[in-house]
C-alpha cells in the first residue's frame, strides 16, 4: 500500500514530454483560497505544485508496482466511494495545506519555530532542486524555488506542531480502560451455508441435534479447548476492553479478526466469569449454538499494548480537536472553479531509489525533489538525508 507520508520524504522524478504541457503561470499568484475575506491567501501556484508533487508520488509508485492500476488510477472510484481518485486526492491535498497553514500561524503559541540550520537546509534543498532538475520537469510540476521552500517549511512545521500539541494532551488511561479480557469460544451453526464447492448445505434435524449436543458437552467439560477439539469444533479467540463491550452491546454483534460474527449475547454471558470458567450453551436465533470460556480476565500483554494504543488515541484526539479550534477562528473560502483547472492527466513515471543517510540532527529536514529526463537531458536530483527517484522513460499524454 502506498504511503503518502513516505512519499513526501522522497525526491520525485517526473517523466513527461514538455510539449504535452500547457503552462498556467498567469494564474499562479491568483488566490485559490481566500482567508479571512482576503486578508491572506493560498495561491493557485503553490496549491498546484502540491498537487503535482502528490500526483507524481502516486504515479511513480503505481507505475512501478501495478501497471493495470496505473492506467486508470485517477479516473477510478476511490476506496472511500466519495468520488474519483483524482477528486479525493485533491481534497486531501487542500486539507493538508489548510492544516499546515493554521499550525504555522499558531506556532508561536507553542514555542515552535524553525532553527537557523533548518532554514539554511531548506533553502539549500530548494536551490538544488531548481538547479538540478530539467526545465520540462519543473514546468510540469509548476515548481518555483519559493514553492519548494514553503512546501518543506509546511512539512516541518506540521511535524513539530503535531508533537508540541500532543505533548499537552492528558494521556491518563485507567486500569479499567486499559484492561483487556481474552476469551475462547466455539460456534456450531444451524443455518443453511454455502460449501467450498458452491453448493448449499442444508442442515437436517439430526445435524442440528448433533450440534446442540456437541455444544452441551463442551459447556460441561473441565477443559474447554480439549473438549472443543474432541467434539469436532474449532476454537476461536477474541480479546476486548470495556469500550469494545459497549460497542458490541450497541451494535448487537462484533466481527472478530477471523471474520466471524460474535453476538453480544455471548460476550455478555462470558464477561462476568472468572479465568477458566465456561458459559452454558448460548443459542442465538438465526445463527446457532455458542459456548465461550474466559481465558483471562486480565490479559497482561494485551492490556499493556492497549494502554499504549489508548494513550496514542488520546494524543491524536487532542491534536485534532485543537486543530479544529484553530481553523474555526477564521474563514477559508475556496475558488472551486479555479481548483478544477488542476487535472491529473499528464502522467509521471520514474524509479524509486533509496539513498537515505543518517541525519546529523534530530530535527533535520527530509526533502523532496523531482527529476526529469528526456531526449536532451538526463539529471538526477539528490540531497543529503533524503531518498531520490531517478527518471527512466518518458510518457506523452495530453491535458494538464
Amino acid at each position: 500500500m502506498f504511503s503518502k507520508k513516505r512519499g513526501a520524504a522522497l525526491l520525485l522524478a517526473g517523466c513527461l514530454t514538455a510539449a504535452a504541457f500547457t503552462g498556467c503561470s498567469f494564474t499562479d499568484n491568483q488566490a485559490l483560497v481566500k482567508i479571512d475575506g482576503g486578508k491572506d491567501k493560498i495561491t493557485y501556484g503553490y496549491a498546484n505544485f502540491n498537487a503535482r508533487l502528490t500526483q507524481a508520488m502516486y504515479d511513480v509508485f503505481y507505475k512501478t508496482s501495478n501497471e493495470s492500476s496505473y492506467e486508470n488510477l485517477w479516473t477510478q472510484a476511490s476506496q472511500t466511494g466519495k468520488g474519483t481518485m483524482e477528486s479525493v486526492t485533491k481534497s486531501q491535498i487542500l486539507d493538508e495545506i489548510k492544516t499546515a497553514y493554521y499550525l504555522t500561524e499558531n506556532a508561536k503559541d507553542y514555542g515552535v519555530k524553525l532553527t537557523s540550520d533548518e532554514k539554511k537546509e531548506i533553502k539549500k534543498t530548494a536551490r538544488t532542486f531548481m538547479k538540478e532538475n530539467s526545465k520540462a520537469a519543473k514546468k510540469q510540476l509548476g515548481a518555483k524555488e519559493e514553492y519548494v521552500e514553503r512546501y518543506l517549511e509546511d512539512q516541518l512545521y506540521t511535524q513539530k506542531m503535531e508533537a508540541a500539541i500532543e505533548a499537552k494532551a492528558d494521556t491518563t488511561v485507567t486500569d479499567e480502560e486499559a484492561n483487556m479480557k481474552t476469551i475462547h469460544f466455539v460456534y456450531f451453526s444451524d443455518q443453511v451455508s454455502t460449501g467450498s464447492d458452491g453448493n448449499l448445505n442444508v442442515p437436517s434435524d439430526d445435524d442440528i441435534a448433533k450440534s446442540k449436543a456437541a455444544a452441551e458437552a463442551i459447556a460441561a467439560a473441565p477443559d474447554f479447548d480439549s473438549a472443543v477439539t474432541a467434539n469436532g469444533g474449532s476454537v476461536e479467540t477474541y480479546s476486548y476492553d470495556a469500550a469494545d463491550l459497549k460497542k458490541a452491546k450497541k451494535k448487537g454483534t462484533v466481527t472478530i479478526s477471523s471474520g466471524t460474527n460474535l453476538p453480544y449475547d455471548v460476550l455478555k454471558a462470558v464477561d462476568g466469569l472468572s479465568d477458566g470458567q465456561s458459559t452454558d450453551v448460548v443459542y442465538v436465533k438465526n445463527s446457532g449454538y455458542y459456548v465461550a470460556c474466559m481465558n483471562a480476565t486480565t490479559d497482561q500483554e494485551k492490556t499493556e499494548s492497549n494502554r499504549t494504543s489508548l494513550q496514542t488515541e488520546k494524543k491524536t484526539d487532542y491534536y485534532e480537536s485543537t486543530l479544529k479550534k484553530m481553523e474555526a477562528k477564521s474563514t477559508w473560502k475556496l475558488n472551486k472553479s479555479l481548483w478544477k483547472k488542476v487535472r491529473f492527466i499528464n502522467r509521471f513515471t520514474g524509479t524509486l531509489i533509496d539513498q537515505s543517510t543518517d541525519s546529523k540532527s534530530k530535527d533535520s529536514t527530509s526533502t523532496d525533489s523531482t527529476t526529469e529526463t528526456d531526449s536532451s537531458a538526463d539529471s538526477t536530483g539528490s540531497s543529503t538525508g533524503t531518498t531520490s527517484i531517478t527518471n527512466s522513460t518518458s510518457s506523452d499524454s495530453s491535458g494538464n
